[in-house]
């Protein structure tokens, strides 16, 4: 160890300067230094004095810090940028989730506060209309539109970060709505909740603040077949919406009449009652612009149905038959069919097996096709006879299911013979059995009647016992 003359530092052996006080080693005390001053040497490199190890320390510790702070700035400049900012926003709109947009969300509307319950509605309406969330993120590219106060949700410049960087908040727009109706005791309500009771029949309130979104609004008095209700879908967003909703409740009289004697009777596909011989009276009920009557019958192969009949906003008659054959339309079949059958007695031609066939269940496939075909060829060619007359008349028609009928019908048949034949005309008179079908029904009409189109035809017609 050496001992430096100096500061009595101990310092190794070989070391030339104090890591103490960094005097050289070895040096002559002022006393000893020569009056005269000695020319200036160059000092050579290893002569410079070194770093000691705190100084060391202190340089590496500087540099690091210098490092730190130069990036953490760029990294902060990067993140707290308009541009970045706003994609975080609209990432989290986009998510459609309400918790996490209730999360960043702020409003400059005292009373409006933004949980997750408040933005719902928002939430939904952005799950649904992903177009929207599209429009936002256009909007938050620009610093302008995303800066403007008019839109549903906006940025707003508020204080610093770091003192260094602006700061931007999300800000949602609150909504205020008008609520008005005409009936006294009706009530109000928003997305399903009650929200006030009308006092007076010229009553309005105020439903707000609320998020911007799509809500449902309602207003109901009475209950059964004269419950009146207005229900109305209004959507609040793109900053364009008129802030009043007219909730009327227009009440209207109206009879039911129809050809099916206890038809159900539905009002916007709700059972409101049943006919009884045919007819009924409603009301007062609701009327909405949409509103429509239908009629329905249950039988054991299905339900028949109306079509819908528009519901005016006036006491009305309304008439709306169901697709039910008639006993005019069942002898009208029979008459053609052996109007065809009888043709086919005197002529042989494709146009009447045509017709006939069209008449038929299944066509040429069906029984009564082969019968009258065989007997039309073998009257047509016993030469004896002149002509042959059927006149088929309807006893009974019967409903049995959705679209099968049962008839009795007579007919009776007169065979003329020619007179050398020497033959006696013929006359006979037998009942049968038929079924009828309703093939290829469709509902036709303009809102205002119904109107069908089918298919009748014949399945079976067999000789009653």
């Amino acid at each position: 160890m050496k001992q430096c003359e100096h500061c009595q530092h101990q310092n190794e052996a070989d070391a030339k300067f104090c890591e103490n006080c960094g005097k050289e080693m070895g040096a002559q005390s002022a006393a000893s230094i020569p009056t005269e001053v000695p020319k200036a040497v160059p000092r050579r490199k290893e002569d410079r004095k070194p770093l000691t190890k705190k100084q060391k320390i202190t340089v590496a510790a500087a540099g690091a810090a210098a490092v730190v702070l130069i990036g953490g700035y760029a990294f902060a400049e990067n993140y707290y940028s308009f541009e970045n900012q706003a994609q975080r926003y609209v990432e989290v709109l986009n998510t459609g989730e309400a918790k996490k947009i209730a999360g960043v969300a702020t409003s400059t509307d005292l009373n409006f506060d933004i949980t997750e319950e408040s933005v719902q509605p928002y939430a939904d309406y952005i799950k649904e209309n992903k177009s929207y969330v599209q429009s936002l993120q256009s909007q938050m590219a620009d610093e302008y539109s995303a800066t403007d106060a008019s839109y549903d949700v906006y940025l707003n410049q508020n204080g610093k970060k770091f003192f260094l960087f602006d700061n931007y908040d999300l800000v949602m727009n609150s909504v205020y709505v008008d609520l008005s109706t005409n009936m006294e005791g009706a009530a109000l309500a928003m997305n399903g909740e009650e929200v006030a009771q009308a006092d007076s029949d010229d009553y309005s309130t105020t439903v707000g603040p609320i998020a911007p979104g799509k809500y449902t609004f309602a207003s109901r008095s009475g209950s059964g077949v004269s419950e009146l209700t207005n229900e109305q879908q209004v959507e609040f967003v793109d900053g364009y919406y008129e802030n009043y909703v007219d909730l009327s409740l227009t009440g209207v009289d109206f009879d039911v009449v129809s050809n099916v004697e206890d038809a159900m009777v539905y009002l916007n596909d709700k059972e409101i009652g049943q006919l009884t011989e045919g007819e009924a009276s409603f009301g007062p009920v609701s009327w909405q612009e949409d509103s429509v009557i239908t009629l329905k019958k249950e039988y054991p192969g299905g339900v028949l149905e109306s079509g819908p009949v528009d519901l005016g906003d006036y006491d009305d008659v309304y008439s709306i038959d169901l697709l039910i054959i008639d006993e005019y339309e069942a002898e009208q079949l029979l008459s053609s069919m052996y109007y065809y059958a009888e043709q086919l007695t005197s002529y042989d031609d494709s146009d009447t097996f045509e017709s006939l066939e069209e008449l038929l269940v299944g066509g040429t496939e069906n029984a009564l096709y082969q019968t009258f075909t065989n007997i039309g060829k073998k009257l047509r060619d016993d030469e004896e006879v002149s002509y042959v007359n059927y006149e088929p008349t309807l006893v009974s028609l019967e409903q049995t299911d959705i679209y099968t009928y049962k008839a009795v019908y007579e007919m009776d048949s007169e065979t003329n013979y020619s007179y050398s034949s020497g033959k006696e005309d013929e006359e006979s008179t037998l009942t049968f059995n038929a079924v009828f079908k309703v093939e290829n029904p469709e509902v036709t009409g303009d809102g205002y009647y119904n109107a069908y189109e089918y298919d009748l035809k014949v399945e079976t017609a067999e000789l009653a016992e």
